[in-house]
């Protein structure tokens, strides 16, 4: 690999995990208003 290749994919790791991230406080919103909770704000 060389130094573009490496850099591209931590580029699209790190959109990856933000994703991953972002799903991850939906599900717990989703929850919170089923459950009749309060929304959390982003901590």
């Amino acid at each position: 690999m060389n130094k573009t290749e490496i850099k591209l994919k931590s580029l699209i790791l790190a959109q990856i995990e933000r994703w991953r991230h972002a799903l991850h406080m939906q599900v717990e919103r989703q929850h919170g208003l089923r459950s009749g909770g309060e929304w959390r704000t982003g901590e």
